[in-house]
């Protein structure tokens, strides 16, 4: 998974919280990935079913554009305007709304 994919959609507070549980080494990089700290003593059970989530809808997508859709929809990023979910039912009201004036 991309590192922006899953990090950016953690609730506020969370990817914090689990860099500051990961041990650094003497130059300051973590030792393990922020994903490997993902343990049932240590890490967060949301985070891991955000990841399984994700690489559920892109064993599913049939492309990278799909995926991002998908992704956006079932996961969106905090601060961000969510998509309507369906826009095919919202362009044929828009026609029979004007089909009507």
């Amino acid at each position: 998974m991309r590192r922006a994919i899953w990090q950016r959609r953690l609730a506020p507070g969370v990817l914090e919280e689990l860099r500051h549980k990961i041990p650094r080494d003497d130059k300051g990089r973590l030792k393990k990935k922020l994903f490997q700290g993902l343990t049932p003593d240590f890490g967060h059970p949301k985070v891991r079913q955000l990841i399984e989530g994700e690489t559920m809808l892109a064993k599913y997508s049939v492309d990278l554009s799909t995926f991002n859709e998908r992704v956006d929809r079932e996961y969106p990023q905090y601060g961000t305007t969510m998509k309507l979910p369906f826009p095919e039912k919202l362009e044929a009201l828009a026609y029979e709304a004007t089909e009507n004036q």
